[in-house]
This record gives C-alpha cells, sequence and structure tokens, in this order.
C-alpha cells in the first residue's frame, strides 16, 4: 500500500485503482491497464488510475480507486499489515471525513490520504465516473508497479501526460 498512492503532476492526478468484475470480463483484458478518468461532478479534473485489481463488489464499469484514509472496504488487508482498527480509520465504507483525521493514519500514509482532500471538492472521493477511456499507461504509474500491458504500445497517451 505505501507505494501505490495516488500523486499528481501539474493538474493531473495519478491513482491506482481496482475494477469491476462481475464477469463480464476476463482480468486480462483490464488488469494493468490504464484509463483516464473525467466526471461532472468536478469539471476540469482528471485522472489517469491503473488497474492493479479487481473488485467483486463494484458495479459494471466502475473503478475503486486506492487512497489512503478513502475506506477500507470489504477485504479490509490494512489490519494485516498496518494493524489498523477492524474498520480501518474512519468509516469502513467512506473512510476519514476531513483532512485533520489523516493524522491518524500511520505516518507512510498520510500524503496519499491528504492527497485525496487537496484533489477532491470534497475530500469524498470521485462518486460518478463521466468518462473511462483506455489510454497508454505513463510512466509515472508504470515505474512504480512495474506492470505494462502487451497491447499498450497501440494506445495513445492521454494528452494530458505529454505536458507533465
Amino acid at each position: 500500500c505505501t507505494n501505490y498512492q495516488p500523486f499528481s503532476i501539474g493538474n493531473v492526478g495519478y491513482v491506482f485503482s481496482a475494477r469491476a468484475n462481475n464477469g463480464n470480463m476476463n482480468p486480462p483484458d483490464y488488469l494493468c491497464g490504464c484509463y483516464r478518468l473525467t466526471t461532472h461532478q468536478q469539471p476540469g479534473l482528471v485522472l489517469i488510475t491503473q488497474v492493479l485489481n479487481e473488485g467483486g463488489s463494484l458495479s459494471d464499469g466502475q473503478f475503486d480507486l486506492q487512497v489512503p484514509g478513502g475506506c477500507v472496504g470489504d477485504f479490509n488487508g490494512c489490519v494485516s499489515e498496518y494493524n489498523s482498527p477492524p474498520d480501518g480509520w474512519g468509516q469502513r465504507f467512506g473512510g476519514v471525513g476531513t483532512v485533520e483525521e489523516c493524522s491518524s493514519l500511520p505516518a507512510s500514509l498520510r500524503q496519499g490520504c491528504h492527497w485525496r482532500f487537496k484533489t477532491f471538492d470534497s475530500g469524498k472521493g470521485l462518486q460518478t465516473t463521466s468518462s473511462a477511456t483506455r489510454v497508454k499507461c505513463p510512466a509515472a504509474l508504470t515505474d512504480i508497479s512495474g506492470c505494462v500491458r502487451l497491447d499498450d504500445h497501440w494506445l495513445a497517451a492521454a494528452p494530458e501526460t505529454l505536458k507533465a
């Protein structure tokens, strides 16, 4: 978790995620793939996410952004890795409610928690995605994950990543 925290370069947010898999896709079809996400909830916000996991409790097409302090969800891995409270920090689904609550997380996760409140207007995260377009994974993500799809070279980079 510590190595996979979200960050921004200029006006582009980079974040790792899980993607819904309700039997409609095979994991090889989307794992390690990158997507450009936009939303009407916060115009002008562009996120590039790399899918490193699958989420069975998500609806088709949804992404679960993996942001410290966001929530621990169904499979709370934080208990074993960080000896967290059973429901993580804050609410099990919803996470911490204020930037001040980020201080309850381990020091190694606080930067990612602060990113959430700096990046999203409400700090509640991206509730709806207006569009998700597959793009070539930027080195900013693949250098961390080490995961590059064999079909990635056929894709165009997200325009915003070319300026970074």
